[in-house]
């Protein structure tokens, strides 16, 4: 296995599509003899740590309201290809807990969706009293998306969702409270009811409304209860040099369902 700095084979157009140090390796038996790995049942798994730096993404600033029945903010990314892993960098203000909730197509909520996470995820640290977490495996507010993960390509909604403990209980609770019955007498018209209406009974309808012009809702951030957040989206994706076709390719090369901020491809 060796990790080139350069691109080798940069003379094609499919080139500009490499932006990382190149790999190049070979699958060989005990006996050194190379591996055929076209038209296989199962697929090869490779795990390729990247040594190089990231580039920096400028991250956007939002702020998100404390839940009342599954209330999000949204955000919409795209999944370019089969071959890409998305990777979305969301950072709360002093490291306040938010769900994130992704749905192919159409906006998610909390019964429907392809993908959910807790940002952020410490799972892959390690903990001590004095220090807190380090030495992690992987980005705690790194969410991977690709198409082994939500089973599509395209356009997909990211839902953040802020729950304060109790807020979504506290507001069911208020809704069915303030579904007050009126058991008094109510005046009957021309047109209520079932029952036989008399001759003698004329009635007039209101004229239909005019309905008022539509007012676009923009939520007002409020710092006592709203939590602040960055968000940043960067991509990457499976490419290798086809020697026969003399071009880059993704055929056969998919991102994996487990890649993560430090692993990639499948």
């Amino acid at each position: 296995m060796l990790s080139l700095a350069e691109n080798p084979f940069s003379w094609d157009e499919s080139a500009k599509d490499v932006k990382s140090k190149v790999l190049d390796f070979e699958l060989k038996d005990a006996n050194g003899t190379h591996y055929n790995v076209s038209s296989l049942s199962q697929e090869v798994e490779l795990i390729i740590p990247p040594k190089m730096k990231q580039p920096e993404v400028r991250a956007e600033n939002f702020f998100v309201k404390p839940t009342f029945n599954g209330s999000m903010q949204y955000h919409q990314i795209s999944i370019p290809g089969r071959e890409y892993a998305v990777y979305i960098k969301l950072k709360p203000q002093n490291d306040e807990t938010i769900t994130v909730f992704v749905r192919y197509e159409l906006r998610p909520t909390l019964r429907e969706f392809n993908v959910s996470a807790t940002i952020p995820d410490f799972s892959s640290c390690n903990y001590t009293q004095n220090i807190g977490y380090r030495n992690c495996t992987s980005d705690p507010y790194v969410l991977v998306l690709s198409r082994a993960r939500t089973g599509n390509i395209g356009v997909h909604y990211i839902g953040v969702m802020y729950n304060r403990t109790g807020d979504v209980t506290e507001g069911i609770n208020s809704n069915a409270a303030g579904q007050v019955r009126n058991k008094g007498r109510v005046r009957r018209d021309c047109f209520t009811g079932h029952g036989r209406v008399k001759r003698s009974c004329v009635g007039v309808k209101d004229p239909p409304t005019t309905l008022p012009p539509t007012k676009l809702d923009v939520p007002h951030y409020n710092a006592t209860t709203d939590v602040n957040y960055t968000m940043s989206v960067s991509m990457s994706t499976c490419l290798y040099w086809n020697s026969n076709a003399s071009r880059w390719t993704s055929d056969g090369c998919r991102v994996g369902v487990y890649t993560k901020s430090h692993v990639c491809c499948q």
